[in-house]
């Protein structure tokens, strides 16, 4: 990954069961964001995890 994309600030999102999506975390850097979703996904939860670039769904303009 290159160290233009690997800047944050990164969001560690989750949809649950029903559909809602939901923000767990956020992260300066890609990596620790990788860690911790893995973590989460291991622990067999329902929900779907992911990471979106902080400015990807940005609507606070």
């Amino acid at each position: 990954m290159s160290d233009a994309y690997d800047r944050g600030p990164w969001r560690l999102m989750r949809q649950d069961e029903h559909g809602r999506a939901c923000l767990v975390d956020t992260f300066d850097e890609y990596e620790p964001a990788v860690r911790k979703m893995s973590l989460y996904e291991s622990r067999g939860h329902k929900q779907v995890y992911w990471i979106e670039h902080a400015d990807a769904h940005d609507h606070s303009a």
